[in-house]
Order: C-alpha cells, then structure tokens, then sequence
C-alpha cells in the first residue's frame, strides 16, 4: 500500500505542473486577444451592440497606432450602421501630443569682468591680484571680431 503512494505523489506534482501551465496559457491568450487592435469588424460589432459613441470613439483614440482604413472599409462601416461620429473618428488623424516649448536658457548671470568665465570683448587679458587679495583682469589687447588686432581704446 505505502508502495502504490509513493507513485502516485509524482504523478501528482505532474499533474500540477502542467494544470498551471494551461492556466497560465489560457492568461496570456487572453490579454493578447485584449490588446488586439481594432478592427473593421470589432467596429461593427461594438456598434451593433448599442455601445455609445462616445465610448468607441474613445477606443479608436486609445490605439496605439493610428487605424488605417481603406475607402472601401468605410463604406462598409457606414453600410453596417455606424455613425457619422465613430466614422470621423476614423478618418480624422490621431492629435499629435502637443510639443514642449524649447526649454529657455537659464538667465545669464552678471557678467563679472573679473571672472575668465564670464563673456568677455575678445583680446588678450592679464589676471592680477588686488591689494584685498582679490582678482582682476585687465585688457592687454584687443582684437576684432576677424580675430584681427585692434588698437587698445
């Protein structure tokens, strides 16, 4: 007896195994057919149920990528019953989210003539110490915007 348990406990584990791979099958097919993308007849289906317009259109605009229907499927939209509003929906292309503005650039600081960093008149600056343990930067020569010299005005 404890030799006919001792079998049967794998088949068991089998048994589990692959009970929880077709469920897990049956999941995936399920939220695949979910994220089916619209069709022709899933337009017309929708419609016949007596679904609002607003709802399709809703589901039109929630695609990921924009429907493409051919003249001929419109007309058969239209044939089937569907209205005016879920056509023009169909045919208007999907709104673009809107563009950010260019990001304006951070406002330029003081422009510190003892700073080597600040924007400077193009030449030839010595940087000096000052009496307070400072620093400053005096204009040796000048040059023009052709990086031509310049006389020192």
């Amino acid at each position: 007896m404890e030799r006919i348990l001792k079998k049967e406990a794998p088949m068991k584990v089998l048994r589990a195994i692959i009970i929880g791979f077709v469920f897990l099958s049956l999941v995936a097919c399920c939220a695949y057919c979910q994220n089916a993308s619209l069709t022709k007849d899933s337009i017309i289906q929708m419609s016949k149920a007596g679904l609002p317009e607003d709802v399709i259109i809703s589901k039109i605009k929630a695609e990921p990528n924009p429907l493409n229907f051919s003249t001929d499927d419109l007309i058969a939209l239209k044939a089937a019953g569907v209205s005016d509003g879920v056509l023009r929906a169909l045919v208007a292309p999907a709104a673009k989210p809107e563009a950010q503005p260019p990001a304006s650039p951070p406002p330029a600081a003081a422009a510190d003539p003892d700073n080597p960093l600040s924007p400077h008149d193009p030449g030839i600056y010595l940087m000096t110490a000052t009496r307070d343990s400072g620093k400053k930067m005096v204009m040796i020569e000048r040059a023009g915007s052709a990086r031509d010299k310049t006389a020192h005005v």
